[in-house]
């Protein structure tokens, strides 16, 4: 349950919120960036939505074979929480955050 509730860094004033896009044609998961929760919703022809937390089961909800949509969410979950998206995901970094409580909002 812990990968569907992970906090947004630097985020303590609750100003941020995570914004999962949607790929128009496909309707599959597209890209998810972390915004200011005063910013409008994506305007365009992507569907959008919003949460307060990043929740690693997105792409799953959406498409549940969608291999591509989780690679890409990984890919923006790395940026936003190591600062790179080339960070490797050994099994080492993988369980020091899970099992840093602070990480997660349940």
């Amino acid at each position: 349950m812990r990968a569907r509730a992970i906090r947004i860094p630097n985020n303590s004033a609750g100003k941020l919120e995570a914004e999962y896009v949607l790929h128009p044609p496909t309707r599959k998961f597209g890209n998810m960036e972390i915004v200011r929760a005063s910013r409008p919703l994506h305007q365009g022809s992507s569907p959008a939505f919003r949460k307060d937390v990043i929740d690693l089961s997105v792409p799953h909800n959406i498409a549940p074979h969608d291999k591509l949509g989780c690679r890409t969410l990984v890919s923006s979950v790395k940026y936003v929480l190591f600062g790179r998206t080339s960070t490797r995901m050994t099994k080492e970094r993988c369980e020091a955050f899970f099992d840093n409580p602070a990480n997660f909002a349940v």
